[in-house]
């Protein structure tokens, strides 16, 4: 599991969330969804801006956190891929 370190970086440079996203050229919705939650998926591109906004590199945003359960050298789990959304039809069609 990964989590962000951009709020505790960016408090420690001095950075609040609307300088933050100013200096990144960010929305700032964006920005503080990232501050709010450190399990935020986040966009590589993204990343990359805060990380020069800051003025360090991009894996140091980065805090890989390994999972208690899974053994060392099993390989990761993967996430369950969303349920499809099915519309029902609005029409009933008799059986014959």
């Amino acid at each position: 599991m990964f989590r962000l370190r951009v709020k505790e970086i960016a408090e420690a440079k001095g950075f609040t969330p609307s300088a933050l996203c100013k200096a990144a050229n960010l929305n700032d919705r964006t920005v503080r969804r990232i501050f709010r939650d450190p399990y935020a998926q986040v966009n590589l591109r993204t990343l990359v801006k805060i990380a020069m906004a800051l003025g360090v590199q991009a894996h140091t945003l980065i805090e890989f956190l390994p999972d208690e359960e899974t053994p060392p050298g099993a390989p990761p789990k993967r996430a369950r891929p969303p349920r499809r959304y099915q519309p029902r039809s609005r029409f009933s069609f008799p059986s014959s």
